[in-house]
């Protein structure tokens, strides 16, 4: 576009200052052409100087800065000839993916490497400045090149989909399946060298390329293979040690076939054994990558969503910002007056600026000018910084043009005050330095919902989100109390024991902050509008990926790439909300593993992201001296995460987080509505649905003695055992049976296996690991020893044996015992090991009475060894009626706790109670000797130091006085005695 051109998009009235805009605009796009041929000569070199030695020795991280050049050369074409954008913003969401991982794998690299190699013929576009120019065959080159950007752009996704499947499967499954991985990844290679070569030829029908430019890259291909092929070939250090044990035990193919090798090398590995783990080892790579398009589909279409709004929010940019000073690149209208008012350059002090725009608005509402329905022009302010002095001599600026504020939002103007300054910097604020930059206001902006004002904003950060926080924190614990309490199948019952864990975690990161609350009715109807128009940009993002978020790395992607704080409430509800409606599906059904595995995933990676952001603001606040900002940042969200990290195994007695208690909250408090009925799920919208536990065959005898060899041979490979030679010989004497049987008897056995509970826990007994069958946790060992993890199986509950795996000395046979049927989690062990306790206490009240059998027997006026249910009010067994299945028509369950005693005396120590009292008196009596300590010694180096600066002004008087005299005698001409000298 030629001058004259862009000066007729400026408004007629002849105005110098548009005139000189104009010229700037042009200035500017030569320079910007200059400026590309720059970047792809940059990205040239930088491709050049990477060779396959360099590649070996290079960190995985190191391998991917040449990528940036190549990107950033892509990106500048792609503003010239927009036609390749399809294929250049996906190269580019593959390697922002890429740099979002916490760890690479450097033969990932090596292949983004490649495609970099391929992409780097589309920078010969740098040299044709008319892609519509036809040869004589009437051909152009944007039409060539339309059809094959398209399958680029399908090459690129397919591989990333392989990257990403390949990323996700655990260390012993891409050992033994590196082979097949290998094969995929060089496949890949043969069709970009392909697509490379079609590019060149395309690219061949204009007449000023010269071919020796298009191919000037060719030569290097061959060498990025073989690195490719070395880099599969070379081992890590841990790989090596991985492939001595496969050799070891027989080979990879005999490792394959044996579920007990394969849970031998994942307990090596420092895995955990589980049969969905030694299924995903065992399925196709063909398979797993068809099985993960789906999903990566959606989070290419994320990626690719936050790629085009970054480019949005810099066109705005570059467009508002041109031939002005530094206020002219801040979007909001009202925000970029205040900036200019205050003088500011790129920065400006948060509380400063709050009040400013408290004042500014103020103005707005008191300023008779401001009339409903009338567009204001304020012309720029007289006083203009040195910086901004060339920056506008228009007679009427239209860069604070604007709609007046509303009257319904006066009421905001009172939480703009010195009060709330720190909660509305926090949220513009995003290095947390105190000072706010343009950039972090233009993101301020941008995350801005459609239908709230820049005033209420302002305001909801300042107040609201507070109160929101409150809001999505009560209906959290809510909803955790829910998850606690599904009675699960027992098939299930396992791997929701594992889900369970990280509630605990949950509530533990959200019992942080206090409780916000208002009677505001203006900043309530704000929070709920807010609530839901986050709730539903987050539905809208999960919902196609089935609420799984498969890693740390995948929270920026689908949720938005804002600091965590901003939308971690909201988030942690609905996905705990999805959760609870998937599993309360397994009261009736059996869930496939992978819903809990998913669910698992997905909670871990949001905690993983708040254990990341506490790590970042840590490193912010080290230099910050003399206040916890850790108690104050987002109302103290990050403090107890801060305090007690995730991965911090050391607790005190109750410091652990599964020991916290249902959250409680005083009645007038409660500004919410309680929690709103969940809908049912259906079982199709699940992300892998249901276990049919039918087994589609007739079972004859051979399938039966099948079912339970291979049943019991799953409970000896989880305790690194094996079948004795009998049991071998007769399970492989089975396998005449056919595959496809095989397959749904081990699927039974799998199912029954599961029902029949397996515990995370070690027997102290027999040493047994992991106990199979009912599980029992000593609360008499609890008491007296404070032993808290005192566990037994069903065998050694009734007899330890003489010789025991572990320390038994401090246990005896009248210790009360919870009873676990089938896997529970931690939170679970800890609140059933409190309400024992409880029971415990009432029993040692009472004579011991008979009781009556609420079991098949109906005995009354039973004596020795009962369980009582710590669930059920007055629900008791008998030891012969404890093994029956229950008759939950009376609301016992199969799942509840029971806690066993006896029959003997309860005897316990009496001094608990009071050694703990004494401890407490010695520990405080222990800080008070401390703090004198501390007093005293705080006290004897102020001293010290006011002695030494004492000493120090001695010695300048005698020094002084010493020169004097020698002054004093050199004018008589004497000089001073030994004894004048000292």
């Amino acid at each position: 576009m030629s001058k004259e051109a862009l000066k007729l998009l400026g408004p007629q009235r002849g105005v110098d200052g548009v005139s000189k805009t104009v010229d700037n605009i042009h200035d500017k796009i030569a320079t910007a052409n200059t400026n590309i041929t720059q970047v792809v000569t940059t990205a040239k070199k930088a491709m050049a100087g990477v060779s396959m030695n360099d590649v070996i020795s290079m960190t995985p991280r190191e391998c991917l800065i040449p990528l940036k050049r190549v990107m950033d050369a892509l990106n500048a074409v792609k503003g010239v000839h927009p036609f390749v954008g399809l294929a250049v913003t996906a190269f580019e969401v593959l390697l922002n993916l890429e740099m979002k991982r916490r760890e690479n794998d450097k033969r990932v690299s090596g292949i983004l490497l490649k495609q970099a190699d391929m992409m780097m013929a589309l920078l010969q576009l740098d040299n044709i400045k008319d892609v519509d120019m036809r040869n004589e065959k009437g051909e152009t080159v944007a039409g060539r090149l339309q059809t094959l950007i398209a399958e680029i752009r399908k090459d690129i996704e397919a591989c990333g989909n392989v990257i990403d499947t390949y990323y996700k499967q655990k260390f012993l499954a891409k050992f033994l399946r590196a082979g097949s991985w290998e094969d995929k990844f060089i496949g890949f290679v043969s069709t970009f060298d392909k697509r490379k070569e079609e590019v060149k030829f395309a690219l061949e029908i204009h007449v000023n390329i010269k071919m020796d430019i298009v191919a000037d890259q060719v030569s290097s291909i061959d060498v990025k293979m073989d690195m490719l092929i070395h880099l599969f070939k070379d081992q890590t250090p841990e790989e090596k040690k991985l492939a001595a044990e496969v050799e070891r035990l027989g080979g990879i193919e005999e490792c394959m076939r044996s579920d007990g090798l394969l849970a031998k090398l994942v307990l090596d590995t420092g895995g955990k054994p589980s049969t969905s783990l030694i299924a995903s080892v065992r399925t196709p790579v063909e398979t797993l990558i068809e099985d993960h398009k789906a999903y990566f589909d959606v989070i290419i279409k994320a990626e690719t969503k936050q790629i085009d709004n970054a480019i949005q929010r810099s066109m705005r940019r570059i467009i508002s910002a041109i031939g002005d000073g530094p206020w002219k690149r801040i979007q909001d209208p009202d925000i970029r007056q205040v900036w200019k008012g205050m003088n500011a350059h790129s920065s400006v002090k948060a509380r400063y600026l709050v009040l400013a725009l408290h004042d500014h608005y103020l103005d707005q509402y008191e300023n008779n000018s401001v009339h409903e329905g009338t567009l204001e022009v304020i012309p720029p302010s007289p006083t203009i910084s040195h910086a901004e002095s060339e920056a506008t001599d228009a007679a009427v600026d239209t860069a604070f043009s604007r709609e007046p504020p509303a009257e319904a939002d006066k009421w905001c103007l009172q939480y703009l005050s010195i009060q709330n300054v720190s909660p509305i910097a926090e949220a513009i604020d995003d290095d947390v330095s105190g000072f706010i930059k343009i950039a972090e206001v233009n993101n301020f902006s941008n995350d801005k919902p459609e239908g709230i004002s820049m005033l209420c904003w302002i305001t909801f950060w300042a107040a609201g989100w507070a109160v929101e926080a409150s809001i999505y924190h009560l209906r959290i614990e809510a909803l955790v109390e829910k998850l606690l309490d599904i009675p699960v199948k027992p098939e299930n019952s396992g791997s929701y024991a594992g889900y369970k864990y990280f509630l605990s975690w949950i509530c533990w990161l959200l019992r942080s902050r206090s409780h916000a609350t208002t009677d505001d009715p203006e900043l309530i109807d704000l929070v709920r509008q807010h609530m839901t128009l986050q709730e539903k940009v987050i539905t809208d993002s999960l919902t196609p990926a089935k609420w799984e978020i498969d890693g740390p790395e995948t929270v920026s992607t689908l949720l938005g790439p804002e600091r965590i704080e901003k939308y971690l409430y909201p988030a942690l509800y609905l996905v705990l909300r999805y959760h609870y409606q998937v599993f309360s599906l397994c009261s009736k059904h059996v869930l496939d593993d992978r819903e809990f595995v998913a669910a698992s995933t997905t909670v871990f990676s949001v905690l993983r992201v708040c254990d990341e952001r506490t790590r970042t603001l840590a490193a912010s606040f080290e230099e910050r001296r003399g206040v916890d900002y850790f108690k104050r940042f987002a109302g103290g969200l990050f403090n107890n995460w801060h305090t007690t990290n995730f991965y911090k195994i050391q607790f005190n007695d109750n410091d652990h987080p599964d020991c916290a208690q249902p959250f409680e909250l005083a009645v007038n408090d409660r500004m919410d509505d309680p929690l709103e009925e969940i809908p049912e799920l259906e079982i199709k919208q699940l992300h892998y649905g249901i276990v049919d536990t039918s087994s589609k065959l007739v079972e004859s005898e051979d399938h039966k003695a099948y079912i339970d060899l291979y049943k019991k041979n799953i409970g000896l490979e989880m305790s690194l055992k094996t079948l004795d030679n009998a049991d071998a010989s007769k399970l492989s004497e089975l396998s005449r049976i056919p595959e496809s049987e095989r397959v749904i008897c081990q699927r039974i056995a799998a199912t029954e296996f599961n029902k029949g509970g397996y515990h995370s826990w070690a027997c102290n007994g027999c040493g047994m690991w992991p106990i199979l069958g009912a599980h029992y946790q000593c609360i008499g060992c609890c008491i007296e020893a404070k032993i808290m993890d005192f566990d037994l199986c069903q065998n050694c509950v009734i007899q330890i044996p003489e010789e025991t795996a572990f320390e038994c000395s401090s246990h005896v046979s009248s210790h009360p015992m919870n009873r676990f049927p089938h896997p529970t989690g931690i939170a679970t062990r800890i609140r059933s090991r409190e309400k024992a306790l409880e029971i415990v206490k009432e029993l040692k009240k009472t004579p011991n009475t008979g009781f009556t059998c609420k079991g098949p027997c109906g005995k009354m006026d039973a004596h020795g060894t009962q369980f009582r249910c710590i669930q059920c009010d007055d629900y008791i067994l008998c030891e012969d009626c404890i093994s029956h299945e229950p008759n939950e028509g009376t609301g016992h369950r199969s799942t509840h706790v029971f806690t066993r005693f006896s029959g003997e005396p309860l005897s316990f120590s009496e001094k608990k109670e009071e050694n703990e009292a004494s401890d407490r008196e010695r520990m405080a009596k222990i800080e008070t000797v401390l703090d004198e300590v501390k007093e005293r010694s705080v006290t004897q180096e102020n001293l010290i130091k006011s002695l030494a600066e004492q000493l120090t002004k001695q010695e300048n008087l005698v020094k002084s006085l010493s020169d004097a005299l020698a002054r004093v005698l050199g004018e008589k001409g004497e000089s001073p005695s030994p004894n004048e000298k000292k």
